[in-house]
Parts: structure tokens; sequence; C-alpha cells
């Protein structure tokens, strides 16, 4: 399975012990690879739930909203261009960068410099959709 595209997986935590898949039930059908991804939780949208930020080896990276039904979509168009963009990378960090309350994303990059996209949100205001996440250049 390393090195295939697959579906990822999300686990719902009962706090017991146990787990139930409901990966088809949150509407979670992006493709990422079967390897060492990266994954980032944190609300981009300030809307009070965490979102899914996903980092992929080979195959463009992607950003799932959390509707607050249980159920995500795809928002990586909405976040722009960057977040899509092919790079060989393993790794992807997430947090406020700028100190500005907006949750930034770094990308790692095995061919090249890391990729920071800053999000460009006003703190504290929920956002309708994301605000498209903005590369700034790496010296």
């Amino acid at each position: 399975m390393k090195g295939q595209t697959v579906l990822g997986a999300l686990y719902r935590n009962h706090h017991n012990g146990t787990f139930t898949d409901v990966t088809k039930q949150a509407g979670l059908t992006t493709p990422c690879v079967a390897m060492g991804d990266a994954v980032g939780d944190n609300d981009f949208n300030n809307a009070g739930r965490p979102d899914i930020c996903v980092g992929n080896d080979s195959t463009p990276n992607f950003l799932d909203r959390d509707l607050g039904d249980g159920k995500f979509c795809d928002a990586s168009q909405e976040a722009g261009p960057a977040i899509e963009a092919r790079r060989v990378g393993r790794g992807l960090a997430v947090g406020d960068l700028f100190n500005d309350g907006n949750m930034d994303v770094v990308v790692e990059d095995l061919d090249g410099k890391p990729l920071i996209l800053r999000n460009p949100g006003v703190a504290g205001r929920q956002q309708r959709q994301h605000d498209r996440l903005q590369p700034v250049p790496v010296g």
C-alpha cells in the first residue's frame, strides 16, 4: 500500500478505548498518498471548528473545512492554488506564525525550500469561506 493513492481516514474517539471509522459519513473523499503524510487540524476560518489540512507526498495538498454537522467539504480551491501545488513534502505544521490570530501553514519540501502559507483572514472574524492562503517568500 505504501506509495499508492488511497482515501485518508477519520476516526471518532468514543473516549472508552474504542474508535469508529467515520470517513465516508464525514465526506472526506480527497485521495492522499499512503505513506507518512502530515495532517494539521486547526480552525482556518475562525468558525470554532477544527478544519483539516493535509500535506501529501507527490499529490496535491488539500484543506477540508468542517461544516459543523459532522461533515467536511474540500476547501482547497477557496484556499488558493498554493495549497494544491505539487511538491515532495512529508511534513506540515500549523500555527499563528505572524501573531495575527490566524492559523498559517508551513509545508516542508524535500526538493527545495519550505512553503509558508499566510492566512490573511481577520482574527476573531468568522469567514464564510477560507481566505486565499498567500505564499510567503523564504530566504
